[in-house]
């Protein structure tokens, strides 16, 4: 009577035992099914935190607290996300995070672009670590020339290059062997009548100014070829160009605009030649301290005519004119001319070398890329 009474008891025990057990695993199951999505959620949040990075400055709008969870800390975490930041994370945004940071990794923003390789480097020697935006103008009045210029410098170019050109016409044997010399000189002429007006104490013919300009630009454009047919021409326009920069204006030179672009009265050619001229020379010429100091007023003059040039080559309509590398590489011969003027001021022979083999790598790379 006893084991039957005992055998119900024991049946109702197990019972109750095996319902706890049953219960205790169904909030288990609930519990894992309701942390195994979040938890991947936060594996793919946190997986581009370098693609945020790069986006928070573009994207503003987007919540900083996604990227803030995706760096590492101390303590407890859920994936990569730390416990005290997942709800913020999680249960105000349940769904958001898979959603943004799947178009995120869709949008595949452009990288930054690199700087140029003709662009100086900050840290390179010799290299202005600010360069002004070059003017976008191709007025002459654009540019502070006198910034590059003073009028006393401007005065003996001008002076020197009205006796080269007096001496390359002198005939037509000396044209025949020098016209590619003179048309250089006479396209600087140009170029440099044109910034007078803007240089103070600039030449008594500053009131010529623009006739000079156009006159000096004619005889770079009759100097074509050897010849008598050429010699003349070239002569005829030099015969002028001499009257006005003694101050008076022939009857039959006709009117000039009060600006023009450079590019209309100066073959870049030209120019550059000059620009090479003038380091050349300073290699070859100008290589010991002893001669630097001797002839710091020459390296003055041709160093400020350096700077003029290198500026004028980059305005429109010349090619290449606005190439952000070219302006660059013009930019820092300019300033190294710069430099040169004050090296010779301060009988720094050891500034002028360096800032020599800077302007001398800058034209090499620039030729480097634009061939002429």
């Amino acid at each position: 009577m006893q084991l039957t009474v005992t055998r119900p008891l024991i049946s109702v025990s197990c019972g109750l035992a095996c319902g706890l057990a049953l219960s205790l695993v169904g909030f288990s199951g609930c519990s894992s099914g309701t942390t195994d999505k979040p938890e991947t959620a936060a594996r793919d949040s946190a997986a581009e935190p370098a693609d945020d990075q790069e986006e928070a400055p573009a994207k503003p709008k987007k919540s900083g607290t996604g990227r803030k969870s995706g760096k590492g800390g101390d303590g407890a975490h859920i994936g990569e996300i730390p416990k005290d930041v997942w709800p913020d994370v999680w249960l105000k945004q349940p769904l958001s995070v898979l959603a943004e940071s799947g178009a995120a990794a869709g949008a595949n923003p452009a990288p930054a672009a690199m700087p140029d390789a003709g662009q100086p480097s900050a840290a390179a020697p010799s290299t202005p670590t600010t360069v002004e935006k070059p003017a976008e103008s191709a007025k002459a009045g654009a540019i502070d020339w006198k910034s590059l210029i003073n009028g006393e410098v401007l005065a003996d170019e001008t002076k020197s290059l009205k006796n080269k050109l007096t001496a390359q016409l002198q005939d037509k044997g000396r044209y025949d062997s020098t016209y590619k010399q003179l048309r250089v000189d006479a396209a600087v002429m140009a170029v440099m009548a044109a910034i007078a007006p803007d240089v103070p104490d600039s030449p008594s013919w500053k009131t010529n100014a623009k006739f000079v300009r156009d006159t000096a630009s004619t005889v770079a454009a009759e100097s074509k070829n050897n010849g008598p047919q050429f010699y003349k021409k070239a002569k005829d326009a030099y015969d002028k160009l001499e009257s006005l920069l003694s101050g008076s204006k022939p009857p039959d030179v006709a009117d000039a605009a009060e600006h023009v672009n450079f590019s209309e009265i100066a073959d870049r050619r030209y120019l550059m030649l000059r620009m090479e001229r003038i380091k050349n020379w300073m290699k070859s010429d100008i290589n010991a301290e002893s001669i630097f100091k001797k002839e710091a007023a020459k390296v003055t003059q041709e160093a400020s005519v350096l700077a003029v040039l290198a500026r004028v080559i980059t305005t429109p309509d010349y090619d290449s004119h606005d190439a952000d590398d070219y302006k660059n590489f013009a930019h820092t011969i300019s300033q190294s001319a710069l430099g040169i003027v004050t090296a010779a001021k301060d009988n720094d022979f050891k500034a002028y070398t360096g800032l020599l083999d800077t302007y001398d790598k800058a034209c090499l790379k620039c030729h480097d890329i634009y061939k002429n």
